[in-house]
């Protein structure tokens, strides 16, 4: 671990470094005393026992799935999640203290002299949120095994297998903030946020393979890979469905079908997706890559992020739009004279928040 966490009021505070990390910041101005402030370099985080084999952070948190064995030799050993941060809108998926700032009384009784910390539950901010802990799930099932998990700005997606129901059929859950109906359970708004992972109704019976998680909105891919599903914020075409854009503050609740081919003059052809590998959310974008190589985008273009340059006065893509990766690159070689690139295939795709970043093979034509 480096960085920070930011409470809700712009506070930063990192977990704790080992006992026997003898590292500390040259300059004393910039010497914390954990947990408060950032860390400067990375950091083993002792505290996560067992063998990590997949990692994801939001805005505030971190999440692990961990193989944990009963004792040495164990040869059924079990895949947890384990989540730890500063999840104050539930994503943590676990009871936590809150909240962790003191009253108004209790801060007004406190020495002059006293720390900024001193305003803090910083005994329950270490036991509750930094220390690593199993996710929950709302049923109270834990007999799941945990397969993938996704984190999106303030909330959190897993996709696990219910080893109670004989089949071990992939099923999606979500927990965190769900203001804008991002955790996809049919509701939003003030006392929607979920503190423990639950199940999407409308997806209870879809096997699903992978979801992505943005800021405010979310996608799932079905196991097939043609069943593409977007749900949350989509006041600035994120969820790819609809033309033209929704009004400010518009959301789905539910997941509703995004079809990558809609322009197809045949409407059986424009509901028929091609198989999708990989999906991605950044802030406000969404991505799809198909297997043929074809990367399809939409989702807020304003930084130029969908890589399709400024599609109207809206600065937003409504519905996917298939990338070009050497159109702009190969109006530079024009000028230089150089030969035209073409794209083979693109082989990955990942958004961030005002960016995106794609791994392409490119040669010349």
């Amino acid at each position: 671990f480096w960085g920070s966490y930011k409470d809700t009021e712009g506070k930063a505070w990192s977990d704790c470094p080992p006992d026997d990390d003898p590292r500390i910041h040259p300059d004393p101005e910039k010497r914390r005393k954990a947990p408060a402030g950032k860390q400067d370099w990375p950091m083993h985080v002792v505290q996560l026992k067992g063998e990590a084999i997949q990692i994801a952070c939001g805005y505030c948190m971190n999440a692990a799935i961990v193989i944990q064995k009963k004792e040495e030799g164990d040869t059924n050993p079990k895949q947890v999640l384990m989540t730890w941060g500063l999840g104050e809108k539930g994503e943590l998926a676990r009871p936590v203290f809150g909240p962790l700032k003191k009253t108004e009384d209790e801060i007004n009784a406190l020495p002059e002299d006293a720390p900024s910390t001193a305003k803090y539950h910083v005994d329950k901010l270490l036991s509750d949120y930094l220390t690593p802990k199993p996710a929950t799930f709302a049923d109270g099932l834990i007999s799941r095994t945990v397969e993938k998990v996704v984190c999106g700005g303030y909330h959190m997606f897993v996709i696990a297998r219910d080893d109670s129901d004989g089949n071990g059929a992939m099923r999606i859950y979500s927990s965190g903030l769900n203001n804008y109906g991002q955790l996809g359970l049919g509701d939003s708004g003030v006392g929607t946020d979920r503190k423990a992972l639950t199940k999407i109704p409308s997806l209870a019976n879809v096997e699903i393979s992978m979801a992505a998680a943005g800021e405010h909105h979310s996608l799932c891919l079905d196991s097939s890979g043609t069943k593409l599903y977007a749900f949350g914020r989509s006041d600035n075409g994120q969820c790819g469905h609809v033309t033209p854009v929704p009004a400010a503050g518009e959301f789905e609740s539910t997941p509703i079908s995004v079809y990558l081919d809609y322009a197809n003059p045949n409407p059986e052809q424009a509901k028929k997706n091609p198989v999708i590998t990989k999906i991605s959310c950044g802030g406000p974008t969404s991505f799809a890559l198909t297997q043929q190589g074809s990367l399809y985008t939409w989702g807020y273009a304003f930084s130029g992020a969908c890589g399709i340059g400024k599609p109207d006065e809206t600065d937003c893509v409504p519905l996917p739009m298939k990338v070009n990766p050497v159109s702009g690159v190969n109006k530079l070689r024009a000028k230089e004279n150089k030969s035209k690139l073409k794209c083979v295939g693109i082989h990955s795709v990942t958004g961030g928040g005002q960016h995106s970043v794609m791994l392409a093979t490119l040669q010349e034509k």
